[in-house]
């Protein structure tokens, strides 16, 4: 899974099936681990 930087100033949020996503510049994240970290990772459109 590709890890990117969210901006979450400008991310809007939005809940499909009760798990979070953000949008941001025609990206979907959803927050993951790399390793002990946490990140977020692009995912695929949740409402598709």
């Amino acid at each position: 899974m590709p890890y990117n930087l969210l901006r979450k100033d400008s991310a809007r949020p939005l809940i499909v099936n009760n798990q979070t996503y953000y949008y941001d510049e025609g990206n979907y994240y959803q927050p993951c681990y790399q390793g002990s970290d946490s990140a977020y990772c692009v995912v695929e459109n949740p409402n598709q």
